[in-house]
């Protein structure tokens, strides 16, 4: 009698594990986009729309404010450099200038060194506000090769937090694939 109790119990915590551990891969069903011109990957949320700007990719959230109509993305942009190719200090310079998002009251709120797919690559957190609306961003840098990546979380300030733990899944999930 003992023995079918522990058969039927191991089998029980055996299916039950199996069940926990694929919930999350059901919760967040990925697909990959491949770039092969520009030669990188990215994984990204299978709810996400793909949205393809000339040489820049919108990964655009399935979330959208009722107040503003804006949902938050991440985008890659990805910039040709011709040679010799400029370092990664002068690149992040010349990007921290720019940086407006077509609004004003740029102010950096953190700039440290990162990662990107293995290349040395420069965070940078920021605010900007455009019209009325505070928006929230991570910017991720790098160079590779002979070119330039810029990997950039946009959101309403409030709600900034609230998809960060997305936007660094699909940031880091971006590779080289050359």
């Amino acid at each position: 009698m003992h023995k079918p109790n522990k058969i039927l119990l191991s089998t029980g915590m055996f299916l039950a594990g199996i069940f926990l551990l694929s919930c999350p891969v059901f919760a967040q069903q990925s697909k990959t986009f491949d770039h092969r011109q520009l030669k990188y990957t990215v994984k990204y949320p299978a709810d996400y729309q793909l949205k393809p700007l000339g040489r820049v990719m919108v990964f655009v959230s399935p979330d959208v404010d009722k107040k503003n109509g804006f949902a938050a993305n991440v985008n890659v942009a990805v910039e040709s450099l011709s040679a010799p190719v400029m370092k990664l200090d002068d690149f992040l310079n010349g990007a921290k200038k720019n940086l407006t998002l077509g609004g004003s009251g740029v102010k950096i709120l953190e700039e440290k060194k990162d990662k990107l797919s293995g290349a040395d690559a420069y965070k940078i957190i920021y605010t900007s506000k455009q019209k009325k609306t505070n928006f929230k961003l991570l910017q991720v840098i790098a160079i590779h090769k002979d070119k330039a990546f810029v990997v950039t979380y946009t959101a309403l300030a409030e709600l900034f937090d609230r998809g960060l733990a997305q936007a660094n899944s699909i940031i880091k999930s971006l590779k080289f694939t050359d």
